[in-house]
């Protein structure tokens, strides 16, 4: 707790991911009209990164044709919904006014989410506070896959204040939370 209202970083490995890791939410081609790569870039990195962490979605996902979002999940899974009695409450209200909601332009329904194709969900209702039983995807497994890559090289208590590319290199300006000092280093590639 901090009487002036200061925002408190996670340090951990796998970051929010370590509660927000399983929604993969479709997104809207209006969100990155202003993004230096288009949406042809971003829907094959999509599909990619969906076998990774093996997105799975309920069938006749009405989030994902409203976006025009198809992925091809390698494990070929559709999931069942994952829903406990508070979910269905919230989605039968906004089912109610769902013309409403969707002449305002709000949208709702359930998410594709990302889990381990090893195990399967006990519906334990702890999702927001971390899988007790690792079922939704944390990018510490990832990082975990990365660190046993010889090219590969994870710095911890740093922070990534921003970065460049400058003559085939990325150039980060970092906070080192261990001294308080800010340095510069080049890298080949960047992984945020």
């Amino acid at each position: 707790y901090s009487s002036k209202k200061e925002i408190f970083n996670s340090y951990s490995k796998g970051g929010l991911t370590n509660i927000w890791g399983a929604n993969i939410l479709p997104y809207n081609q209006a969100d990155i009209k202003n993004w230096t790569i288009t949406n042809s870039d971003l829907v094959k990195n999509y599909n990619f990164i969906s076998d990774i962490i093996n997105v799975q979605s309920i069938e006749n996902n009405e989030l994902n044709e409203k976006f025009n979002y198809s992925y091809k999940n390698k494990y070929g899974k559709k999931r069942e919904g994952i829903r406990d009695d508070q979910t269905n409450k919230i989605l039968n209200e906004l089912n109610s006014i769902k013309e409403i909601l969707y002449k305002e332009n709000i949208f709702f329904g359930e998410t594709n989410i990302a889990l381990d194709d090893q195990n399967d969900c006990t519906k334990c209702g702890f999702c927001f506070y971390g899988c007790p039983h690792d079922v939704i995807f944390n990018s510490k497994k990832t990082l975990n896959q990365l660190n046993s890559n010889k090219n590969f090289h994870y710095n911890s208590n740093y922070k990534v204040i921003n970065f460049r590319e400058s003559d085939n290199n990325v150039v980060l300006k970092l906070y080192n939370y261990t001294n308080k000092k800010h340095s510069f280093e080049k890298c080949d590639k960047l992984f945020l």
